[in-house]
């Protein structure tokens, strides 16, 4: 079994990042009141569109086994916390796909290919992914800072800390 990790520089890359962010904001809908879905029942991530034009933003189709499993969205300076070089600004993996390893091979991956200085934040009543990438750090080997802060209004969790080869 084999995840990779595939740079959404096509079209038809776009369209399916577009349509797995609506099941993901479906999901984080659950924590909070600022995500409605469109008039035509979809929800849209604002900005989606500055993953293709912007070099400092970079988004990727996750595939397990030849199947899109999900997506990752990583961001550098200046769509960062302070004195950090990335930020996993968004991590989303299909039912399907959850607890069989595929987000933490994924997160593997990005660490591979962008080492440095992390800040990742997850909203405080999403206790499922505080504790995916509490078990990601402990898997990796990975100390690292953690705190309650408030983040465009929203209470959430924030973990600091450097990958290896930083």
């Amino acid at each position: 079994m084999m995840t990779r990790l595939i740079p959404v520089q096509q079209p038809v890359h776009m369209e399916k990042l577009k349509n797995l962010v609506s099941l993901y904001l479906h999901d984080l809908s659950a924590y909070t009141s600022e995500l409605q879905p469109n008039e035509q029942g979809a929800f849209e991530y604002e900005g989606l569109h500055l993953y293709e034009q912007d070099e400092r933003l970079h988004a990727f189709l996750i595939s397990h086994d030849s199947r899109i499993a999900g997506f990752v969205m990583i961001n550098k300076p200046p769509y960062t916390a302070n004195e950090v070089d990335y930020c996993v600004n968004e991590l989303f993996v299909l039912n399907a796909f959850r607890k069989k390893g595929v987000a933490q091979a994924a997160v593997e991956l990005v660490f591979e290919k962008f080492p440095g200085k992390y800040f990742i934040l997850q909203m405080v009543e999403n206790v499922r992914a505080i504790a995916f990438w509490r078990k990601v750090y402990e898997r990796i080997g990975i100390p690292y800072s953690e705190a309650e802060t408030l983040y465009d209004g929203e209470l959430c969790n924030v973990q600091r800390f450097a990958t290896s080869k930083s």
